[in-house]
């Protein structure tokens, strides 16, 4: 179907994709959450949209934040570490136990100070006071 890429990358992670224009591209979801029929269906609506209104409804600006930290350890981060990583399971289960005030957070919203400010927190509870 024009328009709809299947994205594979090295690490095994696939995606769908629709571009309705030369460079104008979004990705639909995760290829094992999103089957061809719907993939296939979100494409139509979004060629349809494009041609009507010259700006699909996939393209503008969402109005949350991106996905939590939780749903890309799910979708994206656990699958990939079980795969390709000895005591993958270890390492998401760490993050989680971790930070769970940061799971429900978006991933845009922690950056570098919050970690570090994280960092500086755990040190200073775990250093013996003399």
């Amino acid at each position: 179907m024009k328009g709809l890429i299947l994205r594979v990358q090295p690490s095994g992670y696939k995606a769908w994709i629709v571009e309705w224009a030369r460079g104008k591209r979004r990705t639909l979801g995760f290829a094992g959450h999103l089957s061809l029929d719907e993939a296939r269906a979100q494409t139509l609506q979004t060629m349809a949209e494009a041609l009507h209104k010259k700006l699909p409804s996939i393209a503008q600006k969402p109005d949350s934040a991106g996905p939590t930290l939780r749903v890309f350890l799910d979708e994206r981060y656990e699958p990939w570490a079980l795969e390709e990583l000895r005591g993958g399971a270890g390492y998401v289960a760490r993050i989680r136990v971790n930070f769970p005030s940061w799971l429900d957070q978006p991933l845009a919203s922690i950056s570098v100070p919050a970690a570090e400010a994280w960092w500086r927190a755990r040190v200073h509870a775990t250093s013996p006071r003399f």
